[in-house]
C-alpha cells in the first residue's frame, strides 16, 4: 500500500527523520529530506511562501511526485516560562506554525489538484500534557495540533 509513496520530510535534522525514512524506504517508498542545509543540496527552508512554494516544487522534481509531507517539529532548549526572551518566542512561532503552515498551503494545493495526499503533522504529548518549563514547546505544539486539526476539516 506504502509501496511507491513519494514523501517530503520537513526538518530533517530532527533525531526521529532517519528512522521515519528508513522505515518508508524498507517498504519502497521514495523519501526526500529537507533541511536547513537543503534537499538534495538545494535550500530547503520554508520560511516565507515563497520558499514553501520552491521546496514543494523541488520535492516534486526530486520525487517525480509528492504524495505526503511529514512535518517534524523545531526543538527549542527547556525554559522557564518567567526567562522567555521575545526572540525565543519570534523563533519558535516562526519555525513551528508559520513554516507549517506555508509548506502546508503550498503542499496542499499541489495535492488537492492530484486530488489525493497526506499532510502528517508529527507533535508530542507535550502538546496537550504540558510538563515544567515547557512552556515554549507547549504552545507551539498545541498550536500544530490545532493547526493539523482545522486543516483536516479544510
Amino acid at each position: 500500500m506504502l509501496s511507491g509513496l513519494k514523501t517530503l520530510i520537513y526538518r530533517s535534522n530532527d533525531l526521529l527523520a532517519p528512522a521515519i525514512q528508513l522505515t518508508l524506504a524498507n517498504i519502497g517508498a521514495t523519501v526526500a529530506c529537507a533541511s536547513a542545509s537543503g534537499v538534495e543540496g538545494l535550500d530547503a527552508r520554508a520560511s516565507t511562501p515563497q520558499q514553501a512554494s520552491s521546496l514543494v516544487e523541488t520535492a516534486l522534481q526530486t520525487l517525480g511526485g509528492l504524495d505526503s509531507v511529514i512535518f517534524l517539529p523545531a526543538r527549542f532548549a527547556l525554559t522557564p516560562f518567567l526567562e522567555l526572551e521575545a526572540g525565543q518566542w519570534d523563533a519558535a512561532l516562526q519555525a513551528n506554525l508559520a513554516e507549517i503552515m506555508y509548506l502546508s498551503q503550498a503542499a496542499g494545493h499541489v495535492m488537492a489538484v492530484a486530488g489525493r495526499g497526506k499532510l502528517v503533522y508529527v507533535t508530542s504529548i507535550v502538546g496537550s500534557l504540558p510538563l515544567y518549563e515547557t512552556s515554549l514547546m507547549a504552545t507551539m505544539l498545541a498550536g500544530v495540533e490545532g493547526f493539523a486539526r482545522v486543516a483536516a476539516m479544510e
